[in-house]
């Protein structure tokens, strides 16, 4: 059965079962945007699986009215108002069939509108496959735009050169398995206008920092936060282990986190021991920060993304990526968030389909040193940052002979961007990973060997 039929059923059943009750109207409020608003005395269903689309819909159409200070009645009429868009999808050996299946979802999930309209192309980079992509998957769709690397070049390098080929104002990063559900790229690409245009008009407006009223607050709309001038934004990622058929979405969504070895690791939304208003609908699909992207499934501003240092390009192949940039996304004031109206399917794999040529275990911690050489230890005292790198040589030992290569320009960015430090991170944006320093042993050869570092 298909993602899209079982999410039917699931949505079916629980109307049917008044697990979902909800009574919509349009009212137009004091501002010139239009407000849709549900119906607050119907308690609206916390069982497992619910998500609700037309809330989805309407938090959409709210949060880019607001944005533009526009009125916009309903959700057809906002693709007049959405950028245009660069998809872009890398593949190094990948099933044929999951790749394709990956392209139909996004042709067959996207708003028609959206998709002939906003979408300029899919690129997708061939990074040497053996055989190469087939030519009849660009006769999928005039869109499709297939890129054959010359050599191995690897996730991060490939997605380097699908970025500077793409001609879109917003780039729309996806794995090569993956399945989107419908309507996934417009909350992405509405969040991102509305984060935007609220941080420039906090830059024009010096005294007037965005609070939101009461009623659009309850709507969903977020704010930039710390003065955020950048942004990315991520889908709820739906994981399978074996296919990407999936039986329940999740109300307590997760977002993205790392312990001291740099290796992810899920977090829930929500603190399940807090408690939560008895009724709040668009809590469920209000987006959230995040501390880090579980990887390479985001949407951000083209300009923006290559301003701010676009993907450090002397990692090799894969691994530490997505933290990396999540580091510098917001130490470099920026901000990540996860928009759960935005869903997409991913096929988690036990072994990857692509060899490191260098090994795996090599490549990745080699991957990990630079991100924590550069990020941990920037503008942080000396005492701090021989603790910080003591925690990763402690998580990470195998990593403490490994060479990282020349750092200058990753450092330079980092400078001139005046980027926060690392202290500033873990007490702002993930203070869960500066408790769990304090039960961390560091014995005296650690220290002794962060000594021999540049800190």
């Amino acid at each position: 059965m298909s993602i899209r039929a079982i999410i039917t059923n699931i949505i079916l059943t629980i109307i049917i079962s008044g697990g979902i009750l909800l009574l919509l109207s349009t009212t137009t409020t004091t501002t010139a945007y239009t407000l849709v608003h549900s119906n607050n005395n119907d308690k609206y269903g916390r069982g497992g699986g619910q998500f609700n689309s037309e809330m989805c819909n309407n938090w959409t159409v709210n949060t880019l009215s607001y944005s533009l200070n526009i009125p916009l009645s309903n959700y057809s009429n906002i693709y007049q108002y959405i950028p245009k868009i660069s998809i872009i999808i890398i593949s190094h050996n990948e099933n044929t069939a999951i790749l394709k299946n990956t392209l139909e979802s996004i042709l067959n999930s996207t708003t028609n509108l959206i998709l002939n309209s906003n979408i300029k192309e899919i690129i997708l980079i061939d990074d040497y496959s053996d055989p190469p992509i087939d030519d009849y998957i660009a006769a999928m769709s005039k869109m499709i735009r297939i890129l054959r690397n010359p050599e191995r070049m690897g996730l991060i390098k490939s997605r380097m050169n699908g970025a500077r080929n793409a001609s879109g104002d917003i780039l729309v990063f996806l794995d090569a398995h993956v399945e989107t559900l419908d309507h996934w790229l417009e909350p992405l690409v509405v969040q991102l206008i509305n984060l935007r245009k609220q941080s420039r008009n906090h830059y024009q407006h010096q005294n007037e920092q965005f609070e939101g009223s009461k009623e659009e607050q309850d709507q969903g709309i977020t704010k930039p936060l710390y003065g955020a001038k950048h942004f990315i934004v991520s889908p709820v990622i739906i994981s399978s282990s074996d296919t990407l058929d999936y039986d329940n979405i999740e109300e307590n969504f997760y977002i993205g986190g790392f312990s001291w070895d740099l290796i992810f690791r899920w977090h829930h939304a929500y603190n399940a021991s807090q408690p939560q208003p008895s009724i709040d609908p668009y809590r469920l699909i209000r987006p959230r920060e995040t501390p880090a992207l579980a990887g390479g499934i985001y949407a951000v501003w083209r300009d923006d993304f290559f301003h701010y240092g676009g993907y450090d390009e002397e990692m090799n192949i894969w691994g530490g990526e997505n933290i990396e940039l999540s580091l510098r996304t917001w130490m470099c004031h920026g901000q990540i968030e996860v928009v759960p109206c935005s869903r997409v399917g991913h096929l988690f794999r036990d072994k990857h389909p692509y060899t490191f040529p260098m090994g795996k275990e090599f490549t990745i911690l080699r991957n990990h040193k630079r991100t924590v050489l550069v990020w941990f230890l920037h503008d942080t005292n000396s005492t701090l940052a021989q603790d910080y790198l003591a925690y990763f040589y402690t998580a990470s030992p195998e990593a403490r002979v490994i060479p990282a290569g020349d750092l200058k320009s990753r450092k330079q960015i980092a400078n001139s961007l005046k980027c926060h430090d690392f202290t500033w991170y873990l007490k702002n944006i993930y203070p869960l990973l500066k408790q769990e320093a304090e039960n961390i042993k560091i014995t005296d050869d650690v220290y002794y060997l962060t000594a021999f570092e540049d800190l």
